[in-house]
């Protein structure tokens, strides 16, 4: 049957689930052949499937389209809508955007959430993730690191679609990222071993005010290197120097309590690795060297 394009709308889901956008190769291609499909539409006249084809007669100024009406039940809308678009060539912001439609149908108990990547479902017994990846066409893998992603560093989900990163690459990011994080919380007081032989301060070293003079035996250390990465957002942060100059200072300076917790006979070990400049080695390691030995005591 055909009706009006103008009693036609789009279904409001399919706007929250994908982009209408890019759709000028499909303007030019039913210019040319016509409309091979008829579009799917509900008992409201709202499009299931087919609303970058409405789009994209609208903008040719069609009058009539064909379509295909269904009675739909609301709860069956995002069954309905998934697999009317299952062969659709999708980004991975618009797979997500279906996995989390159909995870509220999937989740374990009425109401109820658990989490996302392990919840179980009480009628198969499969994990929520594996039986939405299921119905989504989607590897339960890739839809994993996909979930990460977008928990952890949301903006990555863009770049993939814009394929400057791999979903894989994403994912390393994301889970490096989280990791770093977490490394530099915080932690409040000292913790010791069940013999109360050790003791760990999580703290930087530039100030060791829990430590007496000459007290400690062997200090082996492996400051951050200069150029490489951040592990925090302070600007003074060890190894964001705008200037290798301004790195060997900070970290010769830096060491200055460390000299004063050092036994007269204790050792002192420094892991530590150069940078390039412009190709060219910068021979940090045996500036920083030459610095202390300059401040005197090492």
């Amino acid at each position: 049957m055909e009706i009006q394009i103008s009693k036609l709308e789009h279904h409001p889901l399919n706007r929250e689930v994908y982009s209408l956008s890019n759709i000028d190769d499909l303007v030019e291609s039913i210019d040319e052949v016509g409309l091979l499909q008829p579009l799917v539409i509900d008992q409201h006249n709202q499009v299931i499937s087919g609303n970058r084809r409405l789009s994209a007669v609208q903008i040719l100024g069609w009058k009539k389209v064909a379509v295909e009406k269904v009675k739909v039940l609301k709860k069956d809308i995002p069954n309905l809508l998934i697999h009317h678009n299952k062969q659709r060539v999708k980004t991975s912001r618009e797979i997500l955007n279906e996995y989390h439609l159909l995870e509220k149908h999937y989740r374990i108990g009425s109401g109820k959430r658990t989490d996302l990547l392990t919840s179980v479902s009480a009628n198969t017994g499969l994990r929520t993730r594996d039986i939405v990846s299921g119905k989504l066409g989607v590897s339960s893998s890739r839809l994993a690191q996909l979930l990460f992603v977008e928990k952890e560093h949301a903006s990555f989900i863009e770049l993939i679609d814009e394929e400057k990163l791999t979903t894989n690459q994403a994912y390393q990011l994301a889970s490096k990222e989280k990791q770093d994080r977490v490394s530099r919380q915080p932690s409040r007081g000292r913790r010791k071993t069940p013999s109360d032989n050790y003791t760990f301060y999580r703290k930087s070293s530039r100030n060791m005010i829990e430590v007496d003079d000459e007290m400690v035996q062997l200090v082996f250390t492996s400051p951050p290197f200069w150029n490489k990465r951040k592990f925090s957002n302070s600007k003074k942060e060890l190894g964001v120097e705008k200037t290798p100059e301004q790195y060997v200072n900070n970290l010769v300076s830096h060491f200055d309590d460390t000299y004063r917790v050092l036994s007269s006979n204790g050792s002192f070990f420094l892991n530590m690795g150069d940078s390039v400049l412009q190709g060219n080695l910068l021979n940090l390691p045996h500036k920083v060297v030459i610095g202390l030995q300059e401040k005197g005591g090492y």
